[in-house]
C-alpha cells in the first residue's frame, strides 16, 4: 500500500486543488425539510455512536474488580 502524496511543504494532499474559490460557491438556503433531516440524520448518527461507547463504558466498568 502507498503512501499519500505530501506537497512540498510536507502536508499530504496540500496544493492538489481541492480548494473552490468563494465565487464558485452558489450560496442558497436550503429548504426546511432539507435542514430538518439533516439534523435528524446528524442526531441519529451521533445517537449510534454516543450509545455504543456508553454501552462499552458500562461494560468495561463492570468487569473492573
Amino acid at each position: 500500500m502507498s503512501a499519500a502524496p505530501a506537497s512540498p511543504q510536507g502536508v499530504p494532499w496540500a496544493g492538489v486543488g481541492w480548494v473552490l474559490p468563494p465565487s464558485r460557491v452558489h450560496h442558497r438556503v436550503m429548504p426546511i425539510s432539507d435542514v430538518i433531516g439533516e439534523l435528524f440524520s446528524h442526531i441519529f448518527l451521533f445517537g449510534i455512536v454516543i450509545a455504543l461507547g456508553v454501552a462499552r463504558a458500562v461494560a468495561a466498568a463492570g468487569r473492573r474488580p
